[in-house]
């Protein structure tokens, strides 16, 4: 018999209750839970095309600024503003 659930990291009934239960609290159709904010920030990354422009808090994770810098500025070709967002 076949489980959809048969590799964890292909899905598990737990992740999938909290996207679930995640997307209704959004009005979202769909949602993707992600074990680490830095694994959500490049999948967003990875949708987008050269071009493309995202507003960042300038405070970031240092991880995160280092990855929007190296990687989808200079390979990407994404242009990245980093702005303080305290500052109305």
């Amino acid at each position: 018999m076949y489980s959809r659930f048969d590799y964890s990291r292909c899905g598990n009934p737990t992740r999938e209750a909290l996207e679930i239960c995640l997307a209704k609290c959004e009005a979202g159709k769909y949602g993707i839970a992600f074990s680490s904010g830095c694994g959500a920030m490049s999948a967003v990354i990875h949708c987008l095309k050269t071009g493309d422009h995202v507003v960042c808090c300038d405070d970031v994770y240092g991880g995160t600024n280092r990855y929007m810098r190296k990687f989808a500025v200079a390979k990407f070709g994404i242009k990245i503003d980093f702005i303080d967002l305290t500052d109305l």
